[in-house]
């Protein structure tokens, strides 16, 4: 007797061969759900990748302007020191 799982997975046992059987309406049911574990993974990859992509945007920026105000002399010492020095502001409460 040929076990149900060999038969549902489209497998037979002739004289020890086991070959896959073609069933077209099953293998075009199936199409959608090969690619769907390599696109989830793609897809947490590219949220990563955003993040990485937005926080190097963001350091970039800041020392792109540091550059520029220095190359046009236009950099307040004085001014970035005491902004970087100063405490955070409270947090506001929108209760």
């Amino acid at each position: 007797m040929i076990p149900e799982s060999f038969v549902g997975a489209g497998l037979r046992l002739d004289g020890g061969h086991r070959e896959r059987l073609h069933h077209p309406r099953r293998d075009a049911a199936l199409e959608g759900h090969r690619a769907g574990g390599g696109l989830t993974l793609l897809l947490g990859i590219d949220r990563f990748m955003s993040e990485a992509q937005a926080f190097t945007n963001l350091i970039g920026n800041a020392v792109a302007t540091i550059v520029v105000s220095k190359w046009e002399n236009d950099f307040a010492f004085e001014r970035a020191k005491a902004v970087l020095s100063s405490p955070p502001p409270p947090e506001i409460s929108m209760r």
